[in-house]
């Protein structure tokens, strides 16, 4: 019975990429923090607010850096990835050229 390939699945969701790369950056910015906001801070002054939100604004601004690199480092790993694949699928094809070759000679030899 020929086995079947099922590719894997993917248990994780963008959402949580985000929430990976902004834990480390500020936690209150990750998703399931940001519903608290109001209770966490509701005593703030506005000007804590405000150097709250300047503060989250830089957060934003790390994140995105960060989340190029991770998209950059992804790239960089498929590339190496499909490197590999394109020298494996020549590797064969160069092994099956030198049996064909081989075999024709062969049938000449004995011919």
């Amino acid at each position: 019975m020929p086995h079947t390939f099922s590719p894997p699945t993917v248990s994780w969701t963008t959402e949580d990429l985000y929430n990976l790369l902004m834990r480390g950056i500020e936690p209150d910015l990750c998703t399931d923090t940001l519903p608290l906001l109001d209770t966490m801070y509701a005593d703030e002054t506005p000007e804590q607010r405000k150097e709250r939100m300047q503060w989250y604004s830089e957060a934003f601004e790390k994140f995105l850096g960060r989340y190029e690199q991770f998209t950059a480092a992804l790239h960089g790993e498929f590339r190496k990835i499909q490197s590999s694949l394109l020298k494996a699928a020549e590797g064969k094809d160069q092994k099956q050229d030198k049996n064909i070759t081989a075999n024709i000679e062969e049938f000449f030899r004995n011919a």
